[in-house]
């Protein structure tokens, strides 16, 4: 009804082409985009058991999209990892020292599935988390370390970017 009246109105006004267009396109609704944010939690834990507590705390806080342990330190049980981020894919890889071990936790809102790749030119999005002990001026360090270094002319020469 006030389609109407409002094709009324205009066509009966002394309003010129372009007053008609100014208003429809005031009152033209845009889409709303429903975008969800990603985020990444990368946390070098060194040893699960003592520090599931900050884990805990950081995923509260934060509520990532992505998390990655690394120095899980002894044999954690995939049941165990499963129960705490119970709203996440879990998938882990076991270490090869008493420091190592991995987890890498997706929500469960994002499709994912553990492919074994052993060519890894195939993958279209690389990312890349751990704790690689880099420090230079490009991610927000003070100094930088020759790892860092390294990594950034690894990246500038590979052509990726670091987030």
């Amino acid at each position: 009804m006030a389609l109407t009246r409002s094709a009324f109105s205009e066509w009966n006004d002394n309003s010129n082409k372009m007053q008609v267009i100014n208003n429809w396109l005031q009152e033209v609704k845009k889409p709303e985009i429903h975008v969800t944010p990603l985020s990444i939690l990368h946390y070098n834990i060194r040893h699960f058991f003592s520090n599931q507590c900050d884990l805990l705390d950081m995923v509260t806080q934060y509520n990532p999209t992505i998390i990655s342990l690394n120095e899980l330190g002894t044999h954690v049980p995939d049941k165990i990892i499963k129960q705490l981020l119970f709203s996440y894919n879990i998938f882990t890889s076991k270490g090869t020292n008493p420091h190592g071990g991995v987890v890498l936790a997706i929500d469960k809102k994002i499709n994912s599935i553990q492919i074994k790749i052993d060519q890894l030119n195939i993958i279209a999005v690389q990312l890349i988390v751990g704790d690689l002990n880099a420090k230079h001026p490009n991610w927000g360090c003070t100094s930088i370390n020759h790892k860092g270094k390294i990594l950034a002319e690894w990246l500038d020469v590979s052509e990726m970017y670091e987030i």
